[in-house]
């Protein structure tokens, strides 16, 4: 027989049992529906992550991609996702903010959503310290640096040890002169030639723009051109940052019938504005374009341009050039051209980014044809901008003439279908011209000067789950 006092007791372990159970139910319960929730919220991030993926990959490959929008979901690993779309305009460029969203049907019923977004930035070449479509079979040598990425479509050829601290891609392989296109896993080789850099591929191939004619169409952007009856004339665009105010710049046009000047526009002295009310201002693009002549620049700026040297059908042609020191620049079949950029001087910032990294200080100089150095009578000479010559080269006038003129100092990147020369030497050692030190300008790696030409791809900027 159970006394009263032990049925109390059994009573009470049964009311604790029985409560225990129902929370150790409703645990158990709980845990199912906190791991059903977590597998079902991990399921639709998953898909929006991988969609996501799969767009930036689409876009990257085939700009036309980045027009994608779909309002009909796809079905996806269980689920569906949605695209979205838009072009957003940053400092002269069409940025992508792509949307992805995601839905999938969970635990007894539930619909759980998520979103992915992208913005990607259309990559431009300024984003290389050094581009060219071939590197005109000259080496690159013992001593020098390279300190941003790299790239030709061609070979790039070595001789000694020359040192890329960024990323090296090229076209059709690495060359030594004894050598046919390696990879630097195999070097050096025999003769102790070697390859120093951040990384390597081999097989990229990014083609130059087949034209500069989108730039007459952007909005507000100032256009300079030749409207004189003679119209076969040279038409030359001379351009002086202010040497009292770098926010300012002096400028002046010329026609030409040879080396003789014809008409001068203003007839004396120069027009001299803000840099903002040529090429920028509330309403303008940031872009000067001189269609059908060459620029001549030079100077201190304060301010944030690009200029474009448009080719045209007009030749550009100094006929002082013939002995005597002048120029012509001239394609690869003898043709003279205009589309000419012509740097007839150090050309610098007033803030200067290596010193002050909150600099917005940017020159953009784009040629249709070359970028040349005029030819200086003073050593050493400073060029902070990012160059482009589309058809042609950059080059100094007179890089295989008189003696050693000290050192090129290049703050921006350099970018051209030709690699051009800037001296001469014998074994490391600057026999005429400019001895190169390229500084890379880390600033393009992210933003450029305003509308700098793009390679067609675009590259993530940033990425929000």
């Amino acid at each position: 027989m159970v006394g009263k006092g032990s049925l109390i007791v059994i009573l009470g372990f049964s009311m604790i049992f029985g409560l225990a159970g129902q929370y150790w139910n409703r645990m158990s319960t709980d845990a199912m529906e906190n791991f059903a929730n977590y597998y079902d919220s991990t399921a639709a991030h998953n898909i929006a992550i991988s969609a996501a993926n799969i767009l930036a990959d689409s876009i990257f490959w085939n700009s036309s991609a980045a027009n994608m929008s779909t309002t009909s979901p796809f079905t996806f690993n269980g689920g569906t996702f949605t695209l979205r779309t838009q072009y957003m305009v940053v400092n002269g460029d069409s940025d992508v903010l792509a949307t992805v969203a995601s839905s999938y049907n969970g635990f007894r019923g539930h619909v759980i959503k998520d979103s992915v977004q992208i913005l990607l930035h259309p990559a431009r070449f300024s984003e290389y310290a050094y581009f060219t479509n071939n590197d005109n079979n000259v080496n690159w040598i013992t001593g020098e640096v390279m300190n941003g990425p790299y790239h030709t479509n061609g070979r790039l050829l070595i001789s000694g040890s020359p040192t890329f601290l960024g990323s090296v891609t090229t076209g059709t392989g690495l060359a030594t002169p004894y050598a046919n296109p390696v990879n630097p896993s195999s070097l050096p080789d025999s003769h102790g030639d070697r390859l120093n850099c951040a990384s390597y591929q081999s097989g990229v191939i990014i083609p130059l723009p087949t034209s500069l004619a989108q730039y007459t169409s952007i909005p507000g952007t100032v256009i300079f051109n030749n409207t004189d009856t003679h119209t076969s004339y040279n038409y030359d665009f001379y351009a002086t940052f202010s040497s009292t105010d770098p926010t300012k710049i002096s400028f002046h046009t010329e026609l030409k019938n040879g080396a003789t000047m014809v008409t001068r526009v203003p007839a004396s002295g120069d027009s001299t504005i803000p840099i903002s009310t040529l090429g920028g201002g509330a309403s303008g693009s940031g872009v000067v374009v001189i269609q059908n002549g060459d620029i001549h620049i030079s100077g201190n700026m304060n301010g944030d341009i690009t200029f474009v040297a448009q080719a045209g059908t007009r030749t550009s042609l100094d006929a002082s050039a013939s002995g005597s020191g002048g120029f012509d620049l001239s394609d690869a079949n003898g043709n003279s051209h205009n589309g000419n950029i012509i740097i007839e001087g150090g050309i610098t910032y007033a803030n200067n980014p290596v010193t002050n990294p909150a600099s917005t200080n940017m020159l953009g100089l784009v040629a249709d044809n070359s970028i040349m150095i005029k030819k200086q009578t003073t050593q050493n000479l400073a060029i902070q901008a990012a160059l482009f010559a589309r058809s042609g080269s950059f080059f100094y006038q007179d890089y295989n003439q008189g003696s050693s003129m000290g050192t090129l100092n290049i703050l921006g990147s350099v970018g051209q279908s030709t690699r051009g020369a800037v001296n001469t030497n014998n074994s490391g050692t600057v026999v005429t011209g400019y001895k190169k030190n390229y500084l890379y300008d880390t600033r393009f790696a992210s933003t450029a000067p305003p509308y700098f030409p793009t390679t067609g791809k675009f590259n993530i900027l940033s990425w929000r789950e």
